[in-house]
């Protein structure tokens, strides 16, 4: 492919999903009705002006990635009485949801206040969604990642920001969780106090992207706009965890480094912004 030149590359590949075995870590079935997907699609190499090629991309269940840049635009079908929650923003919710859910979603992305979009006492109820099978479109712009979760009886919280106040623009922040998970109920308020920590002290740049989703999956794991967070007893422990993987929206899923090569960028800068977050708090 010779330089600034484009090709097009068409790939069908299957993937197994996991039950029961240590890499549901990162992704796989968390309960009976949910799941969470990550690493699930072939990538293409990163090439850098400092090493080349990137040959050490191999997953093995126990080192992070370096990926390029790229923009996503994903249709995932899931049967009824499924939520998608995934990288990026949905681009289609008045054909998978009911209008009343759709009314909510909505209002999420300009209010200040916690909109509970799926309640307790819906979760697992048909008419959510649309009668039969649905697809989900999502589209995500210059992202080194995608990754979803799925449950047909999450509970579903959703608010937005401002994240930049010069300009008005605002994130949406919402979180998928398990009814039984206690701490939980609380996470969208700790993703609230996070994202304007990040926005505005440390490191004092706006959220970079439009939104931030927190899964309440098996594991402790970020992905562009996305978290897959266990569920912890202790609240503080809660609270800095859903900072942490936050805070990997700016290092390394906006400045993009190399993970692998540079952990002390990736994890020792996250974990600093995680000390000042909880002092602060």
């Amino acid at each position: 492919i010779d330089p600034g030149a484009v090709c097009d590359i068409e790939i069908h590949w299957e993937f197994q999903l996991n039950k029961g075995s240590l890499d549901r870590a990162r992704g796989g079935q968390v309960d009976e009705g949910s799941f969470f997907l990550a690493y699930f699609f072939p990538r293409l190499a990163v090439y850098d002006d400092i090493d080349g090629w990137n040959e050490d991309g191999i997953h093995t269940g126990g080192v992070e990635f370096y990926h390029d840049f790229g923009d996503f635009d994903v249709d995932i079908t899931v049967p009824e009485k499924y939520i998608v929650h995934a990288t990026g923003l949905l681009q289609n919710p008045e054909q998978v949801l009911e209008q009343e859910y759709v009314d909510r979603y909505r209002q999420a992305f300009n209010t200040d206040e916690i909109v509970s979009v799926i309640g307790k006492k819906e979760s697992g109820k048909i008419g959510i969604t649309k009668k039969g099978s649905n697809t989900w479109s999502y589209k995500a712009e210059d992202v080194t990642d995608f990754a979803f979760g799925i449950s047909n009886h999450f509970l579903w919280d959703a608010t937005s920001m401002v994240v930049d106040h010069d300009t008005g623009r605002r994130t949406m922040i919402d979180v998928a969780y398990n009814k039984d998970a206690a701490d939980f109920y609380d996470v969208v308020n700790f993703s609230r106090y996070a994202v304007n920590h990040f926005s505005t002290v440390f490191p004092a740049y706006p959220f970079p992207f439009p939104q931030q989703t927190i899964f309440n999956g098996e594991s402790q794991m970020e992905y562009p706009m996305m978290a897959n967070d266990n569920s912890l007893e202790e609240i503080q422990e809660s609270f800095a965890l859903t900072g942490h993987e936050i805070m990997h929206a700016y290092f390394p899923f906006l400045t993009g480094f190399n993970e692998q090569k540079y952990a002390w960028m990736d994890e020792g800068l996250t974990s600093y912004s995680e000390w000042l977050l909880t002092n602060a708090h």
